[in-house]
């Protein structure tokens, strides 16, 4: 019973680890929101708000496009460029 609460539960990570494979993890672990300290209380509670007004699917979807999104910046930075094995 209790695994068919879980998914309805928004989790938003609050922390001070700032790599976006962190935030990959965090998103993958279930997130749905990742923010770095130190941020403004009234920040915190906004996105609470933004949030808990989301639908069950709505906050699946953003989830999966928050962990798309930094995936795609990972790569990118990570990718080697093609003049890097010009020589």
């Amino acid at each position: 019973m209790l695994e068919t609460a879980l998914p309805m539960i928004p989790v938003l990570v609050l922390t001070a680890l700032t790599p976006l494979k962190e935030q990959v993890h965090g998103f993958e672990a279930g997130a749905v929101e990742y923010m770095t300290k130190p941020t403004q209380p009234s920040a915190i509670v906004k996105r609470i708000r933004n949030i808990l007004s989301l639908s069950v699917e709505q906050r699946a979807m953003l989830q999966r496009r928050r962990i798309d999104e930094r995936r795609g910046i990972l790569e990118r930075l990570y990718a080697p460029s093609p003049d890097e094995f010009t020589y």
